[in-house]
């Protein structure tokens, strides 16, 4: 008997509801599991309840609420270090700010270079 594996859960994280509606739409079409959110906080409250059905996180930098994309990645690089983390921004790539195993892509980004990423692990861009 054949036992079905749950499909991990990809986060991502942008206001922009365009956008957010763009990824997850290419997130979906690539059969992956997806949730969605405007905020990092919304996101990683998420993530704490199920962080073991999380494969990786697609977050914006600037995202209203308390934390904002490179809180975000900073914290579960921390707490859950083998979760790839894609953070993108329409700014220049903030080398200074992010850490090793946090991938950057710049926006606007083309659905095979976050397909890509996420195949590939952390080190993209």
């Amino acid at each position: 008997m054949e036992v079905a594996v749950p499909k991990r859960c990809v986060v991502v994280v942008e206001d922009d509801p365009l956008l957010r509606s763009h990824a997850v739409a290419v997130l979906d079409a690539a059969g992956l599991d997806v949730a969605d959110f405007e905020t990092a906080d919304e996101a990683l409250a998420f993530i704490e309840r199920r962080a073991g059905a999380v494969s990786a996180v697609l977050t914006d930098v600037q995202v209203p609420g308390r934390l904002d994309g490179f809180d975000l990645a900073v914290r579960l690089s921390i707490s859950w270090p083998e979760m790839l983390v894609l953070v993108t921004s329409g700014l220049d790539r903030p080398d200074s700010l992010l850490i090793p195993s946090v991938a950057f892509l710049p926006k606007p980004w083309r659905a095979l270079d976050v397909l890509t990423a996420l195949q590939g692990g952390a080190g993209a861009g």
